[in-house]
């Protein structure tokens, strides 16, 4: 059924393709800015782009880059602005090895705001994704990279991720509206070295689920709900750092799942552990 979905969302991409006008920094040897509605074929770093001075009335920029070539999206410090409909950046083909998205930059006000339901996302760096009305990031696929990202007061999720391999690191998610991580499929690292940030999401701060999870130096403060909901099997939580969450501040529902040194303070629960779970630290029930 997702792959039947996740298709049907391509399809959908379509028309606008065919009839959007072409930008990017080569098309057809030309340079051409972007603006609102465009499909991005090429490499762009964002300048006196109109797409940076106008609020876009549907989408902002579809994203469809040939099989032979990579590209990178620079926005340069420039902020997409959007008007409730449509996604800020909706991803259909990447081009070689996926779209990089490199930041600083902001992409606010549509109703999701970086959407690559089916892939085509390799990495995002220093993006920020605000007040967009359902969702921040929806990325499928396989092995996206989001490093140094934020995802704030968005109406539904922070960061939606679906696939395998994904790999999250550095990123912050504050006051969305329902989760402020939701991680779905195999074999995601969610932290490693400096770990991710969720506070004061209304659902919860980081729920994941599925198979060959890391979840690494996560930290969870003042969600309305749990701060880490864990639903995986074959996986480990380390370093895991709750505190004043409306729910457990770590719940943790599987098989062969370990849980190492994992700090809780002042949630409604400390930690809930169901199934075949190893705890291991302080916090251990």
């Amino acid at each position: 059924m997702l792959r039947l979905v996740s298709g049907l969302l391509v399809l959908a991409a379509l028309p606008s393709l065919a009839a959007a006008r072409q930008c990017g920094d080569d098309v057809d040897g030309r340079t051409i800015p972007c603006a609102c509605g465009d499909v991005l074929v090429s490499s762009r770093t964002l300048d006196d782009d109109p797409i940076v001075h106008d609020a876009c009335s549907g989408v902002g920029l579809l994203v469809d880059v040939p099989e032979s070539r990579k590209a990178i999206l620079a926005l340069a410090d420039h902020t997409i602005a959007g008007s409730a409909h449509g996604a800020g950046i909706r991803v259909v083909h990447g081009g070689a090895d996926g779209l990089t998205i490199s930041g600083p930059g902001t992409i606010g006000g549509f109703d999701v705001g970086i959407m690559a339901p089916v892939g085509g996302l390799a990495r995002a760096t220093d993006v920020t994704v605000a007040g967009n009305r359902r969702d921040g990031f929806v990325v499928g696929g396989t092995g996206a990279v989001l490093t140094g990202c934020t995802a704030a007061r968005n109406g539904g999720d922070g960061f939606s991720l679906r696939g395998r391999g994904h790999h999250l690191e550095g990123n912050r998610a504050l006051d969305n509206h329902a989760y402020g991580f939701l991680v779905t499929g195999h074999a995601a690292t969610v932290g490693e070295n400096r770990g991710n940030e969720a506070i004061g999401n209304r659902r919860g701060g980081f729920h994941v689920n599925g198979e060959g999870h890391t979840v690494a130096h996560a930290v969870a403060s003042g969600n309305g709900g749990p701060g880490i909901h864990a639903r995986f099997r074959q996986g480990g939580i380390v370093g895991a750092v709750t505190s004043g969450n409306a729910g457990p501040g770590l719940r943790v529902v599987g098989s062969d799942v370990r849980v190492t040194n994992a700090a809780t303070r002042d949630d409604h629960r400390p930690v809930e552990l169901r199934g075949r779970v190893a705890c291991e630290g302080a916090a251990c029930p």
